[in-house]
């Protein structure tokens, strides 16, 4: 099976209140493009029009595109939470990292590794009934971890 993995935005790459990326993330993105993933990491995040002028943005700037390697052209935005699943669908993700498990419940059943970045503690109670075959991670490192020291 071909591995594909899709990474949500905002609060998962980028630390949204700090408008900087998470500590590690743009080192560990390289590293799964280099050792696991090669060219099939996708950008699905869900933004206004105006979150995606300025998400557009950043992936394009010099600094997120050294750091990740990622072009804008593997990005894809949705306005609604459950399209994430549709892209995901579209694109045969296989693996998915996001920060909220209300995504994982739209996600089809071809995405069989689903990891939950710094949940929220609210989130994780309310939809609890879904999450119990999730993996969850509080760092960059700790999905480092998860994805190829593992294996």
């Amino acid at each position: 099976m071909i591995e594909i993995l899709g990474i949500d935005l905002g609060y998962t790459i980028l630390d949204n209140p700090n408008k900087k990326e998470f500590p590690e993330s743009f080192r560990v993105i390289r590293r799964l493009a280099a050792e696991r993933f090669g060219n099939r990491i996708y950008i699905v995040s869900k933004v206004t029009p105006e979150q995606e002028v300025r998400a557009r943005n950043w992936i394009e700037s010099p600094s997120f595109q050294k750091g990740t390697g990622i072009p804008i052209k593997r990005a894809h935005f949705c306005q609604e939470r459950r399209e994430k699943g549709t892209i995901c669908a579209q694109l045969g993700i296989t693996h998915f990292i996001d920060d909220r498990p209300e995504v994982m419940n739209f996600m089809p059943e071809s995405v069989i590794h689903r990891i939950l970045f710094r949940p929220r503690s609210e989130d994780l109670e309310q939809f609890a009934h879904i999450i119990s075959n999730m993996d969850k991670a509080n760092s960059w490192l700790d999905i480092e971890q998860m994805l190829l020291d593992k294996n």
